[in-house]
C-alpha cells in the first residue's frame, strides 16, 4: 500500500524537506549467517509540485531575509534556474476529485487538459547483511 514519506537530505546547505506521497519499497529479502540482507531493492515515489513550490518559496524568504545563512548565500542566485529544471520534471497530473475519469489521487501524463504537477522519483538499491536488534514480529 502506497504512502507519504518524509524525505529529509541534509548537506552543505542545510535541511531539504520534502515529503513523498505513494510511496512504495519492495526488494528481495534475504536471511544469511550476519543476519538480513536486501537485494533488487526499488523505492518509488512522487513529489508533487505544490511541494517543491514550498520549498523554493522557503528558500527564496531566506534569500530575501537579506541575512541568508553564510553557507546558503551562494545557493541564492540559482534558485531560479532549480525551479526552471524542476518544472521539466513535472511529467505527470495527479488527478483531483473531478480533474480525469482515471479517478482521484490516480496519475496521467500530462497533456493539454492536466498540466503537469507530479514527477516521480526512483532509486534503485542494495543493503549489505546486518543484524536487526530489537525487532519482534
Amino acid at each position: 500500500m502506497p504512502v507519504s514519506f518524509p524525505f529529509v537530505v541534509s548537506d552543505a546547505y542545510g535541511v531539504l524537506d520534502i515529503s513523498l506521497v505513494d510511496t512504495q519499497i519492495k526488494a528481495d529479502i534475504t536471511v544469511g549467517p550476519a543476519g538480513v540482507s536486501a537485494r533488487n531493492g526499488v523505492f518509488s515515489g512522487v513529489v508533487l509540485k505544490e511541494e517543491m513550490d514550498a520549498l523554493f518559496a522557503r528558500m527564496t524568504d531566506e534569500c530575501d531575509s537579506g541575512t541568508p545563512p553564510e553557507k546558503f548565500a551562494d545557493l541564492c542566485a540559482y534558485i531560479g534556474a532549480m525551479k526552471a529544471a524542476m518544472s521539466m520534471s513535472y511529467d505527470l497530473h495527479r488527478c483531483g476529485p473531478e480533474s480525469c475519469p482515471e479517478g482521484y489521487g490516480t496519475y496521467i501524463l500530462k497533456d493539454a487538459e492536466h498540466p503537469g504537477d507530479a514527477a516521480s522519483v526512483c532509486l534503485q538499491f542494495t543493503m549489505a547483511e546486518a543484524n536487526i536488534i530489537g525487532y519482534q514480529p
